[in-house]
């Protein structure tokens, strides 16, 4: 039998089965495992690798309890637009902080041929679909794939860190700056990112 994560992990991602199969047991193991934690990368390390690029940051958390509320879905959206500067871009860490784990990086703002950012700001992109569901063809909303992963870690609280990239910085450029150091210290990507 396979864990929720990996339905979850296979839907949400698109992943083939081989890769999915392994991520759920990386998953488990980890989830289970206290000893095979390598020293995380903390936040603040992650931060000053991107301080030259970033202009301004912010945190905030999601309690797992939010999704109680019938209307949890619609509490983690306001969540976020009271949390996120509106039409903003740069990049987003989700860390466990029960154990300073890691567990993704993001970002939001690819650049245009013409050098101009696209409008899927990180407010967006924070509450926006993550995929479509394989076998429903429906989208998976970020809010319920926040959910999930909080669900499946026991996570209480989900720390939010937001790094704003200055106008003139590629906020996925800044973004392989944070998976390509945390490749290096980790030997291996934060648990949700699928490839770098």
């Amino acid at each position: 039998m396979k864990c929720y994560f990996y339905i979850c992990y296979r839907q949400c991602r698109k992943t083939p089965l081989a890769q999915a199969t392994e991520r759920c047991a990386l998953f488990c193991e980890l989830s289970t495992n206290e000893n095979i934690y390598f020293k995380n990368m903390k936040i603040k390390e992650l931060k000053n690798l991107v301080d030259n690029y970033i202009d301004d940051y912010n945190e905030f958390s999601i309690n797992r309890e939010l999704f109680d509320f019938e209307d949890g879905r619609k509490k983690y959206n306001s969540t976020i637009r009271d949390n996120v500067r509106k039409n903003s871009f740069g990049i987003y860490v989700w860390v466990n902080p029960k154990n300073d784990e890691v567990i993704y990086i993001g970002m939001a703002g690819k650049i245009k041929s013409d050098g101009t950012s696209c409008d899927h700001s990180l407010a967006k992109r924070l509450t926006a679909t993550r995929g479509k569901d394989k076998e429903t063809k429906l989208d998976i909303l970020t809010n319920d794939y926040v959910k999930t992963i909080m669900d499946l870690k026991e996570i209480e609280k989900l720390d939010f860190y937001i790094f704003y990239t200055k106008t003139d910085e590629p906020p996925s450029y800044v973004e392989s700056i944070l998976l390509y150091n945390y490749f290096k210290q980790q030997k291996r990507l934060p648990i949700l990112n699928n490839s770098f």
